[in-house]
């Protein structure tokens, strides 16, 4: 990965030297340029990189949030997306949504993504970010954080929704 410094931002993920992080000044949304992250290879696809930001959530606290943006893609073999964590005082999980139920793949042009949460009392930090995972290309542009009105559904991603309601086939005669 080369290193690239984006004022408020910063790279993470799992083997993100695997990636690419760069400003394209020749594909964006709008304005001048857009930042690309980028994966040639397709070895490791469970890999990710992202870049985020923290932000204190005292302005948000009560508040129903929408953090948006723009991305474009190309041949991505994994997904994409845009992601919000809200964390508590001892940084545990409140809320959460990465866009893993609603995922960017393949190649799409210029297209507005979104996630919505409720910020609770007990918030501290706001983490925000996007993501690639696996092999592709991605560009992102135009991101905004806003309060929306509380008849802007939110898009938590509930895990609770992906399990069974009782155990099964605890004989294994299925």
């Amino acid at each position: 990965m080369d290193e690239l410094k984006i004022k408020g931002w910063h790279v993470s993920g799992s083997n993100f030297d695997k990636y690419d992080v760069t400003m394209d000044h020749t594909i964006f949304h709008s304005g001048v340029k857009s930042v690309k992250l980028s994966r040639k290879d397709s070895l490791y696809t469970e890999d990710f990189i992202t870049v985020m930001q923290q932000v204190s959530a005292k302005n948000y606290i009560n508040k129903r949030i929408r953090f948006s943006g723009y991305f474009k893609t190309k041949d991505i073999d994994g997904w994409g997306g845009l992601w919000v964590r809200i964390d508590g005082q001892q940084f545990e999980q409140l809320n959460f949504d990465n866009m893993q139920n609603r995922p960017i793949v393949g190649t799409n042009d210029w297209n507005y993504y979104s996630s919505v949460l409720d910020v609770s009392e007990e918030a501290e930090v706001l983490n925000i970010g996007f993501l690639l995972q696996g092999k592709g290309e991605l560009w992102a542009d135009d991101f905004c954080l806003e309060i929306v009105s509380k008849d802007v559904k939110t898009t938590d991603f509930d895990n609770l929704d992906s399990y069974p309601d009782e155990p099964q086939n605890l004989s294994f005669v299925e």
